[in-house]
């Protein structure tokens, strides 16, 4: 441990975190994104001082996985703002450093706010340029709307980038944003986000009885859970199926999620007989006691028919369960095929391509099982502890190395007044 970092650590120093998602006030209670309170509590244990989260005050209805708590067993404290702009400079002044979120149009001026105060700051960033646009292309509006609102993204794309120069790093959550970003900082951490803890990931037996099972020679046991939306590709997951039937794959598809598609896939299913016996929707289940036990006992391969480039935590978490993915090659399953031997993929949005993929996968049951061990190593490696840890080390040396700055520059204040 370096003296800086012996400084700070002594001088109780503040991690602010200034998140994407708002929190709302109901009575005498708070609630926060499940998720987000899950991190929360990660970093106020790990942090080596105090941890702030301050948001944007929102209306309860919009967190539609929200959780009640009192402000009192909160992990750390805790502070509301109208508006990212309505934030006093006391509460910025105040942090050794600044965890803000790059993906919020409304966060860019923080940048020389905070360079302005002498307090580090560092974005996090999961959307790249291409798939906010992507995302826009694929809504139901108009094409002048569509065009008017790409012209403001493409805009808003240059304050982006010139908040994340002003800023002291950047974190990027998959291979995309850090490509797209790292011309924009000296110090850049690239991660990938996932709610999989190390204790969570298949065990060898698990493994060993799945490889078994494949052994067998009975149904491919493929699944599918997310939103089913058009921008995760649920609407090619029936499309896919069939052309599995015609190929002669004997198989079995398992859907879980809910979402704008799920009526017109059902509607599918009761009109084809065919497809009811190798298709099935099922209701969304709890990740932790339900979806996490199914993949790592049940499931031989992930069907990722994701259009859209983001970062989701389903890559991590799938192969965290010992289960290969085979995909369609948008941005983020490329960027980590490139880096590790996890899946497959085939052209984006081609659906016969992929059910020709599996197809040549069924037959070819030996590889599935390798790619096993290798896609739950690499879910194990980039757990959620895993991954806080690397992210919080990160801005515990940002926060040390302004103290070195400003010993450097004479200011012989004891630490805690610096931070």
């Amino acid at each position: 441990m370096s003296s800086s970092q012996a400084s700070l650590r002594s001088s109780n120093p503040i991690l602010l975190v200034i998140p994407s998602v708002g929190a709302a006030r109901d009575g005498d209670f708070v609630v926060l994104d499940q998720k987000l309170l899950t991190g929360w509590t990660f970093f106020a244990s790990h942090w080596p001082g105090r941890t702030r989260f301050l948001f944007r005050e929102i209306d309860p209805k919009e967190l539609t996985f929200g959780k009640r708590c009192r402000a009192q067993d909160l992990p750390g404290d805790i502070e509301f703002v109208r508006a990212i702009e309505n934030i006093p400079d006391a509460s910025l002044s105040a942090a050794s450093v600044i965890l803000g979120a790059g993906d919020s149009f409304d966060s860019f001026e923080l940048a020389k706010r905070a360079r302005r105060l002498g307090t580090p700051l560092c974005y996090v960033i999961e959307y790249t340029l291409a798939t906010r646009l992507r995302i826009e292309a694929e809504r139901p509006r108009s094409l002048v709307r569509k065009a008017r609102t790409m012209v403001w993204l493409i805009g808003q794309e240059r304050r982006r980038r010139a908040a994340f120069r002003a800023a002291a790093a950047l974190q990027a959550n998959g291979v995309p944003a850090a490509d797209a970003y790292r011309n924009t900082t000296k110090d850049l951490l690239t991660y990938f986000d996932t709610r999989l803890f190390r204790a969570m990931a298949a065990t060898d037996d698990e493994i060993h009885a799945r490889i078994a099972h494949l052994g067998q020679e009975g149904p491919l046991r493929l699944a599918f859970t997310g939103r089913l939306e058009p921008l995760k590709g649920a609407h090619h997951l029936i499309p896919v199926a069939r052309h599995l039937l015609d190929l002669g794959v004997d198989f079995r598809l398992d859907v879980y999620g809910s979402g704008s598609l799920q009526t017109g896939m059902e509607k599918e299913l009761e009109g084809d007989a065919r497809l009811r016996n190798h298709v099935t929707i099922h209701k969304p289940i709890d990740f932790t006691t339900e979806l996490v036990p199914l993949l790592r006992s049940s499931v031989d391969l992930f069907v990722c028919c994701h259009i859209q480039g983001d970062p989701s935590c389903t890559y991590s978490e799938t192969l965290g369960c010992g289960v290969p993915i085979v995909g369609y090659d948008n941005e983020a399953w490329r960027g980590m095929l490139r880096g590790a031997d996890l899946g497959w993929s085939v052209k984006l949005g081609d659906s016969r391509a992929l059910a020709a993929k599996i197809a040549s996968l069924e037959g070819d049951r030996a590889s599935i099982a390798a790619a096993m061990w290798r896609a739950r190593d690499f879910g194990r490696d980039h757990c959620f502890e895993e991954v806080f840890e690397t992210r919080i080390r990160h801005l515990e040396a940002l926060a040390a190395a302004a103290v070195d700055r400003a010993t450097r520059d004479g200011n012989n204040r004891p630490v805690a007044e610096l931070v």
